[in-house]
């Protein structure tokens, strides 16, 4: 899915990935804003809807910026996929999305991985558990 706005473009990939081939990777690529955000989260939220129990990678490390909307559709995803008794992993955050989310404390809410496949590959929590 593509989306094109101004300055502001965003593509979402998404392909299959894990030891039990369970684990959605989404990979956006560009900017998430005020203007994308909207196409991120219709992404990965009709990936959750097509999940039993939802296993999710955010691959971020195409990702040049990250505004508040993009953080706030990645807060309300979390809430969406903890509630299917699943989870949202973050991989591949580059240098100035990594300052905010940190600043933002959402390590508090994510497990975080230097990338996908790490996320992917590492044992995921029984389904409903807090990774916290």
């Amino acid at each position: 899915m593509t989306e094109a706005s101004g300055d502001s473009s965003l593509e979402v990939s998404h392909t299959v990935a894990g030891k039990s081939r369970d684990v959605q990777v989404v990979r956006p690529a560009g900017t998430i804003d005020g203007k994308t955000a909207g196409v991120f989260r219709s992404t990965v939220d009709a990936i959750l809807q097509k999940s039993g129990t939802p296993k999710v990678v955010v691959d971020f490390a195409d990702v040049d910026y990250m505004a508040s909307a993009g953080f706030g559709a990645l807060l309300q995803l979390h809430a969406q996929a903890r509630g299917r008794r699943g989870a949202i992993r973050i991989a591949g955050l580059r240098t100035e999305p990594k300052r905010i989310f940190d600043l933002l404390a959402l390590g508090d809410h994510f497990e975080t991985f230097p990338d996908w496949r790490a996320a992917a590959d590492a044992a995921w929590p029984p389904a409903g558990r807090d990774v916290t």
